[in-house]
């Protein structure tokens, strides 16, 4: 669609803007097996052969090196970049790790255990 870039003259009504993308529906009003159905379906993580790489060793946490710990979560970032189910993964994850027998542990939704970990403490603190 074509839009001018000349001045439009003071007091000329001006169409509001058209919507550019479909209505989303909010992830956390997704049904889990929705949830899980699309990552399981488009995730990059989907391919079985190299489900390894979303699980790499985390960092020790009796010894937190700030190194460490960046470059996981730089890892994490670029696994999962241009990931089509990228917010999907992350709510799954989120409602599985909110649960109280349930570790936080590899590469969901483009964050490290530990910042999911936090979100889901977040998430706890303001529903209670």
């Amino acid at each position: 669609m074509y839009q001018s870039t000349e001045p439009v003259p003071v007091g000329t009504a001006v169409p509001p803007a058209r919507r550019r993308s479909p209505r989303r529906v909010s992830m956390r009003r997704l049904p889990y097996a929705v949830l899980k159905h699309r990552t399981g379906a488009a995730g990059k993580c989907a391919d079985r052969a190299t489900a390894d790489r979303w699980f790499p060793p985390d960092p020790d946490p009796r010894c937190p090196d700030e190194g460490e710990r960046a470059a996981y979560e730089d890892y994490a970032r670029a696994l999962c970049a241009g990931c089509q189910v990228i917010g999907e993964c992350l709510e799954l994850a989120l409602r599985d790790e909110s649960q109280p027998d349930v570790q936080a542990h590899g590469v969901f939704g483009g964050l490290a255990p530990w910042v999911r970990e936090a979100l889901v403490r977040a998430r706890l603190a303001v529903a209670s």
